[in-house]
């Protein structure tokens, strides 16, 4: 395990995005981490306090399960708390031993939102611990299955985003910039200009959420322009669904052991396609930077 704000400067200089993988299930911390291996990538699993709420998700358990996985693997690895809302959710965080935590209050008024992104930021220096916020505010939820249109007027203004940058001391940065959480409705539209005036005006690592629907060569012009995080979710949980769809299609479970089958197909479907997002984030055998 490794400092998340470290992996995005080395990303920064080399012109790449580091993977930032949703997971929910010790399914997908196997899948995830095998693509790493195999691709010699750096990565971040990431863990929404949304998804601890929604599934039940024991954070003790499943981070102690990460840690148990990772022990021998050399890959630099950042275990993530992502859209962290509360304040006992990012300290529990803090005490499992994460590499960093975001503090999502981009629904809040400004003022709020530097304020307690600071307290925060202040918390967390002490451990080590890097910290990602967000100005604007990204439309949808994480994991939904229903489709998502991006606010324009919701999205981060360059000047807005120097002020909080400068004001809380965060590692990293959250932007919008036409991305959604969950399923685009119709073709993202993203406004790369914009993407380039805050890289002109903000100083530290851009994170982009909402990753999956967007095209390869969106996302290659999107790591140009200075995104150096990007979140990927969905796209593995629709590869999942459509390899246990044809799973059952053609092979209709004859008897209880069967079930292993299922597990195998999403793990594998999971692996494959965080495999190929390492490849279009331009984070495959990057080892050798970090190290």
């Amino acid at each position: 395990m490794v400092s998340m704000a470290e992996l995005l400067q080395d990303a920064r200089k080399g012109n790449y995005a580091v993977g930032s993988f949703n997971i929910t299930s010790t399914i997908f911390v196997d899948a995830i981490l095998s693509a790493a291996k195999t691709c010699k990538s750096p990565v971040i699993l990431a863990i929404a306090e949304r998804h601890i709420q929604k599934y039940s998700i024991d954070l003790e358990a499943i981070t102690s399960y990460i840690k148990t996985q990772t022990k021998n693997i050399d890959i630099p690895l950042a275990l993530h708390l992502d859209h962290g809302q509360t304040f006992e959710c990012i300290e529990n965080a803090i005490n499992l031993g994460f590499a960093s935590v975001m503090l999502d209050r981009s629904n809040n008024c400004l003022e709020e939102n530097i304020a307690d992104t600071k307290s925060i930021v202040n918390i967390c220096k002490k451990h080590g611990i890097s910290v990602e916020g967000e100005i604007g505010s990204i439309s949808g939820e994480e994991g939904e299955g229903k489709e998502n249109i991006a606010d324009i007027n919701l999205f981060t203004e360059p000047s807005v985003a120097s002020k909080y940058v400068e004001q809380t001391g965060i590692d990293c940065l959250a932007i919008a910039i036409g991305n959604v959480h969950g399923r685009y409705k119709g073709k993202p539209n993203l406004d790369f200009a914009r993407l380039e005036q805050i890289r002109n005006t903000v100083d530290i690592p851009l994170v982009l959420h909402g990753g999956s629907g967007i095209s390869d060569e969106q996302f290659r012009k999107l790591i140009n322009l200075g995104i150096n995080k990007i979140n990927f979710y969905s796209g593995n949980v629709q590869s999942s669904y459509e390899a246990l769809y044809e799973l059952i299609k053609t092979k209709p479970l004859e008897n209880g052991h069967d079930i292993i089958l299922l597990f195998e197909a999403i793990n594998k479907a999971v692996q494959e396609t965080t495999m190929s997002q390492i490849d279009i984030f331009n984070n495959a055998n990057k080892i050798s930077i970090i190290y």
